[in-house]
């Protein structure tokens, strides 16, 4: 046996040990990366459809109260003072006052399961048909984690840029 033999067959150089490791370690911050990445896209698929499940909440409580749906129109945002601590009560009457009462629970739900969560709506005769009302929900949120509220009707022209609201429009007839 020669030489040159013997030490093609002694293993491995500390080198090439070292290049193995950090090729491993960029792999593995990649993952990790990716992980963050995937975390925030499902929370933020999570808050989108809670808005949606809480339009629809809202539509059909209107769709409940069509006697007294005027009382679901709200042209301004709401304002998410909601304390997710502490219980909300409700006094709930008979007429619009139960009708406003309903819309207080959907309102207070927005708030608690949102962050930052505001709702508005619109309740306008549907075209051609004074019988029909055409309901507009635009439900508002914090998606960035951020502790600023951000503006929902800038989130609701430009829905593409990335700022710190993000807005679910439901457009239905009831």
């Amino acid at each position: 046996m020669t030489i040159h033999s013997i030490s093609k067959s002694r293993g491995v150089s500390l080198i090439e040990v070292m290049v193995a490791v950090l090729v491993l370690s960029i792999g593995l911050l990649g993952m990790a990366s990716l992980m963050g990445v995937s975390l925030r896209n499902t929370q933020s698929a999570n808050y989108r459809t809670q808005a949606a499940n809480l339009a629809y909440e809202f539509v059909d409580t209107a769709r409940a109260n069509i006697l007294n749906v005027g009382v679901f129109a709200r042209t301004n945002w709401t304002t998410p003072s909601c304390d997710p601590a502490t219980a909300p009560s409700y006094a709930c009457g008979s007429g619009a006052e139960s009708a406003a009462c309903d819309r207080d629970r959907v309102v207070d739900h927005v708030c608690r399961t949102l962050p930052n969560g505001r709702i508005r709506a619109a309740v306008v005769p549907a075209a051609g048909d004074p019988t029909r009302l055409t309901t507009t929900v635009d439900i508002c949120w914090t998606d960035d984690r951020s502790q600023t509220s951000g503006d929902c009707d800038s989130a609701l022209a430009n829905p593409d840029e990335s700022g710190a609201s993000s807005v679910f429009r439901l457009v239905t007839e009831l």
